[in-house]
């Protein structure tokens, strides 16, 4: 049979997407483990960089909020939010909303006769005439060309750990100057490692304490960058950009 809607991506936005299909009567299917990547491909032992006011799933009415969550389930909600946390809400959004996991991989989406045909790792296909992907960050796992040629045992990414344990007594470098490689550096300090920190900017910048500007001023900056000539958005996007969370901070100054 031909669904409505196949949504391919069980984290955060796939499962806000399915509440509003579901919302609307539509016949979905969400594809994929459960927010696999914030479980299983993070370390939890760390924080969600945005203030909680604006980690709210979506649904039609906007009932099921953090807030909400919190109360319900006698959570308390710290600033800045563990990972865990966000994580046991968003399965309790799920359950709220009524969302069903199809918890299979898909490993190809073709075009059929009136919409898409997927199918999974073991071959079996669904039909929809609509496709949403929304697969996250996991993908885009980059190593420069120059470090690419050396073996994974000296050279790896930060997507993919949960656990910086294997490193501990180690002396680690981490490339970068992003959210990621301060909190990559502060994860391997308190696994034990010996670690250096070496980026290319002049020094760091520090969000502020709360971080309450990164979804307060979201919409209109990405509509004043949607806006731009063509050549001023390129150019805009090579520049460096982000602030660094600043509980990152007493994890990292003086230490690395």
């Amino acid at each position: 049979p031909m669904i409505d809607l196949a949504i391919i991506g069980a984290g955060p936005y796939g499962i806000s997407l399915a509440a509003h299909a579901a919302a609307r009567g539509l016949d979905y299917r969400l594809f994929g483990p459960p927010m696999h990547f914030w479980r299983e491909r993070m370390p939890q032992n760390m924080f969600i960089r945005t203030n909680p006011a604006y980690v709210n799933l979506s649904d039609a009415e906007g009932r099921f909020t953090l807030e909400h969550f919190a109360e319900e389930t006698g959570t308390e909600l710290g600033k800045p939010l563990p990972r865990p946390v966000f994580v046991q809400y968003a399965m309790w959004f799920a359950e709220k909303t009524h969302i069903v996991f199809e918890h299979q991989l898909i490993a190809q989406l073709r075009r059929s006769t009136g919409g898409y045909k997927l199918l999974t790792g073991d071959g079996s296909a669904s039909y929809a005439r609509r496709v949403i992907i929304v697969t996250g960050l996991q993908h885009f796992e980059h190593i420069p060309d120059e470090l690419a040629g050396l073996p994974a045992s000296l050279v790896s990414h930060p997507i993919g750990y949960s656990d910086y344990s294997i490193f501990g007594g180690k002396r680690v470098a981490v490339l970068g100057s992003g959210q990621s490689s301060w909190e990559a550096a502060a994860l391997l300090h308190l696994a034990g490692s010996h670690v250096e920190l070496i980026y290319r900017r002049d020094e760091p910048h520090y969000s502020p304490a709360d971080n309450h500007g990164s979804g307060a001023n979201l919409i209109a900056l990405a509509e004043s960058f949607y806006d731009l000539p063509l050549e001023e958005k390129q150019e805009r996007w090579k520049k460096p950009s982000g602030s660094i969370a600043s509980f990152l901070r007493p994890y990292v100054d003086g230490k690395i």
